[in-house]
């Protein structure tokens, strides 16, 4: 995103959202030159879909950058279908190969490395914006952002074990990622509530 943004937790969402996207396209993108023929159009089609979503959700982001926070709540609701319609298409590419189980656990590990880097951007942007703002010293900021930090350090452990693990089911490999995704937004937003409380 190269506009310049209000610094919000829906806009911390979308960013670590697209990421996400984008590390599973490049995944899978590498894997369709493996496939026959059939598979291969078939892949191609699923990765076409990706992306056509993918670019969905980035510019429904760049129209609203300059949004308030109460206005991204209203699109949303978009960026959650395009999302939905994104998981649907990267099943579909992973269902048009043979190895399926093994490009899921491909898409998996690019998938959480991608997560944890959205962990450590939003840190790294709420440390930038209270000294920026000079609310360094506010007690419930320093709170939220090591509270932050500490679950950041407990969704990276689970999901190093769930990528080091040999055998695991994609509903499983799926469901971590839905709940660290569900982590990570309450933890976003509960940062940016008390980086917004400390500015009043």
């Amino acid at each position: 995103m190269t506009k310049h943004k209000k610094n919000h937790a829906y806009t911390e969402w979308a960013k670590s959202r697209l990421d996400e996207m984008d590390a599973t396209i490049f995944v899978l993108e590498d894997k369709v030159e493996n496939l026959e023929a059939d598979a291969s159009k078939k892949a191609e089609t699923a990765l076409d879909e990706m992306r056509s979503w993918r670019n969905s959700f980035k510019a429904r982001i760049d129209e609203n950058l300059q949004n308030s926070e109460e206005a991204w709540a209203d699109i949303k609701t978009h960026l959650d279908n395009d999302w939905d319609q994104f998981e649907s298409s990267v099943q579909a590419r992973i269902s048009a190969g043979k190895d399926d189980a093994e490009q899921y656990k491909e898409a998996f590990k690019a998938r959480a490395e991608a997560q944890v880097k959205g962990w450590q951007t939003a840190i790294t942007e709420l440390k930038n914006e209270a000294v920026k703002f000079k609310i360094d010293r506010s007690a419930d900021v320093e709170k939220a952002i090591a509270k932050m930090k500490a679950k950041a350090t407990d969704v990276e452990v689970k999901l190093d074990r769930l990528k080091k693990a040999e055998s695991q089911t994609a509903t499983a490999l799926n469901s971590a990622l839905s709940e660290t995704r569900k982590a990570f937004e309450k933890a976003n937003k509960k940062a940016h509530k008390a980086f917004k409380d400390a500015l009043k």
